[in-house]
């Protein structure tokens, strides 16, 4: 780093006269942190701008971790350890440059959509701080040129809404909306593996019992989908609908929450099953399907249960495809 870019750095993290003095004491980063691939964008972005380079750097490590998703991870005691990073940026609104740290990482990532989609990381943006925000973003929620009811609004931009303040008056109207909507609208949670094809299944018989199942879906239009499956964690919602037919596809609203659960504990699919459900369908009927038993409790009554010989499932069979339309339509029975 050049004495230029060190300087900056330095002055970046004081304050003047007219800070706070709390924020006067502040520490200040050593320039020895900036390096590599990070170092280099956070010093380029910040070369004559008024970006902070810290939080460039602190931005595009943040989004470095949704690159690499969730695959790796360092396994310490009983806890897998996954590199996701959340970053806090706090600054004095119009001093604290908070807006152009984080355009300059949105503007790495729309070039490198431009080259190649497929190698952009999913990211999601957003959130609310106040009962303002949340007023503005019902008020103005339009998308495309078409209104969005404030409920829609909600759960697009906002997937955390339990981390709103809960006393906000919004809130409870945006909720009561909700759970009067949803109780006509069960969800059915799907997997993929030993389910829509056998669990040892080759590449070219991935997917094999999937018509038969869109042709039962077909018959039950009222049930939303939701991916319960492992592929989740490694792949785009987007890609998880592509063997789907576009009908079937459009019912898809997204897929369950990971909960950085170990892989054999008890009940961990039906928790992360739970989670959506009471952040997004709460009192609604929901059904599983799904080839491991463990991953619910012992009583757990709304799993459908493909079989499965220890370590191999053949996927649904037409007795069990006869079997799950006898489920859907006793959920829709209220």
């Amino acid at each position: 780093m050049g004495s230029a870019h060190a300087d900056a750095l330095v002055r970046w993290s004081t304050t003047g006269a007219e800070a706070d003095a709390q924020q006067a004491h502040a520490p200040v980063p050593d320039p020895a942190c900036l390096y590599g691939l990070i170092g280099d964008v956070a010093l380029e972005g910040s070369d004559g701008a008024e970006t902070n380079p810290i939080a460039i750097a602190g931005n595009f490590l943040a989004y470095l971790s949704c690159a690499i998703g969730r695959a790796p991870y360092l396994p310490i005691g009983n806890t897998n350890h996954h590199p996701r990073l959340f970053f806090l940026h706090v600054g004095r609104s119009g001093r604290g440059r908070k807006g152009g740290a984080v355009s300059l990482v949105l503007r790495i990532d729309e070039a490198l959509r431009a080259l190649a989609k497929d190698l952009a990381p999913q990211v999601h943006r957003g959130g609310l701080s106040s009962r303002e925000g949340l007023a503005g973003l019902i008020h103005d929620g339009y998308r495309v040129g078409h209104p969005l009811r404030a409920a829609e609004v909600l759960k697009k931009q906002s997937p955390r809404a339990d981390q709103l303040r809960q006393n906000s008056p919004f809130v409870a109207i945006v909720r009561r909306q909700q759970m009067a909507e949803n109780q006509v609208s069960p969800v059915l949670f799907l997997d993929f593996d030993g389910v829509l094809h056998p669990s040892d299944a080759p590449s070219g018989a991935m997917f094999c019992h999937l018509p038969a199942f869109e042709v039962v879906l077909r018959d039950h239009p009222s049930w939303d989908i939701v991916l319960s499956t492992d592929w989740r964690i490694t792949q785009l919602l987007d890609d998880l609908k592509a063997p789907f037919s576009p009908d079937i596809a459009a019912r898809i609203i997204g897929v369950t929450p990971d909960l950085s659960l170990p892989f054999d504990a008890a009940g961990a699919r039906q928790r992360e099953i739970e989670h959506w459900m009471a952040m997004n369908r709460p009192g609604a009927h929901w059904l599983a399907i799904d080839d491991r038993i463990e991953g619910f409790s012992e009583h757990c009554g709304q799993l459908f249960l493909v079989w499965r010989s220890f370590d191999y499932a053949p996927g649904l069979t037409p007795d069990q495809l006869t079997d799950l339309r006898r489920r859907l339509n006793s959920g829709t029975k209220r």
